[in-house]
């Protein structure tokens, strides 16, 4: 496991990116692109929402890997139903599309909370690229 803190800016979004791409140099190309995309849209709403200090611990097992973003807000997460002139709204609706599982645990006490998604991983079997290659973009 790994865990990186976060000031709430918008430069934090990307510097997270990175840390994920960095922890994920061993799966496959297209599991890292899909993670760093959908941490991004969770660092987005915990920068916009909590507006505090936030967390993203990226866990791996042999069978799937778990990105977890985790802030001191009380505020619970909802799938929004955008229109199409809406700005926002999207990102969780990405992580329920792209993500085999996601959800929200709230911490113990109740003061804040940690929002989650998991995507299975497929033995590479030598096919295709694997490895994060592009580390330090953004």
């Amino acid at each position: 496991m790994a865990e990186r803190s976060f000031s709430p800016s918008h430069a934090a979004i990307g510097e997270a990116r990175r840390f994920v791409a960095v922890e994920l140099v061993a799966v496959p190309h297209e599991v890292c692109e899909t993670a760093r995309l959908l941490v991004s849209e969770l660092c987005t709403n915990a920068v916009l929402h909590a507006r505090r200090d936030f967390t993203v611990s990226v866990i791996g097992t042999l069978d799937f890997l778990r990105i977890e973003v985790t802030d001191p807000s009380d505020g619970q997460p909802q799938l929004a139903h955008p229109t199409v002139r809406d700005v926002h709204g999207r990102g969780l609706r990405l992580v329920a599309a792209l993500s085999d599982r996601w959800g929200v645990d709230r911490a113990p006490g109740g003061a804040g909370k940690s929002v989650w998604f998991e995507i299975d991983l497929v033995p590479a079997g030598g096919e295709g690229p694997s490895g994060c290659r592009s580390a330090t973009s953004t």
